[in-house]
């Protein structure tokens, strides 16, 4: 992938020179679209290479594989740097580029479903936290601002998470520092390690409630803990 981005940007430079060279002078407006139409197969390569890069190593990930039709698009590439150097002729190049984009782009389209897979694949092993489980603490004067600070986490995160990949840099940077600010959160909350009382907090939070049956005495004692008996009512469903 790195031979086909490079190539791509001797392209771009190359044609530089070729639109700057005398002979072509009365030829400009044949050249005008070269750049954009590179730079823009570019911009189709980069975002899910760059995803791919990010990504790579995490959990649920597998490991990179060429995509299919990497060779066609290499060579379509080299050809076209090869007409570019000699004495090119605007119609022969667009004819080159015209072959370049169709096996560029399929290279692309390739990348993009690794890259969505790949997300897919992290976004399963990630242990999303339920910010309604603190929902208790809101307003209180040790825990309330965490518990805002969370929520508001949560809600740019679950936002991030329905992308089909984080094609762009800032999301992926944003994702990250999301992540870790989740999990420092969640650090100055009260310790929510015991899974019966951490049940009944998730089921408690549902529009349906938790049952009656799940206010078990361990229950009861955490919440009395806490001072959050308060914050709970019974109610008929």
């Amino acid at each position: 992938m790195t031979t086909l981005t490079e190539l791509s940007v001797q392209v771009v430079e190359l044609a530089g020179r070729v639109r700057g060279a005398r002979q072509l002078r009365d030829q400009g407006a044949a050249w005008v679209g070269f750049d954009s139409r590179v730079k823009g197969l570019m911009r189709r390569l980069s975002g899910p290479m760059d995803f791919l890069e990010w990504i790579q190593g995490r959990d649920g990930v597998r490991d990179r594989r060429s995509p299919a039709g990497l060779k066609a698009a290499v060579g379509a590439v080299e050809t076209l740097l090869t007409g570019l150097s000699n004495e090119p002729t605007p119609d022969r190049t667009m004819v080159q580029l015209g072959t370049v984009e169709e096996a560029v782009n399929n290279v692309a389209s390739k990348l993009v479903e690794s890259a969505e897979t790949a997300w897919n694949g992290y976004r399963a092993t990630i242990q999303w936290t339920n910010p309604h489980i603190y929902a208790p603490f809101q307003g209180d004067p040790v825990f309330g601002e965490a518990v805002k600070e969370l929520s508001e986490a949560h809600t740019k995160l679950q936002t991030l998470r329905t992308e089909t990949y984080l094609g762009d840099e800032a999301k992926r940077e944003m994702f990250d520092e999301l992540l870790d600010a989740q999990a420092a959160l969640v650090e100055k909350l009260p310790a929510m390690d015991d899974e019966e009382v951490m049940r009944f907090l998730d089921n408690a939070a549902a529009p349906g409630g938790a049952a009656l049956t799940a206010l078990t005495d361990n229950v009861r004692a955490w919440l009395r803990t806490h001072k959050m008996s308060s914050k709970y009512a019974i109610r008929r469903s």
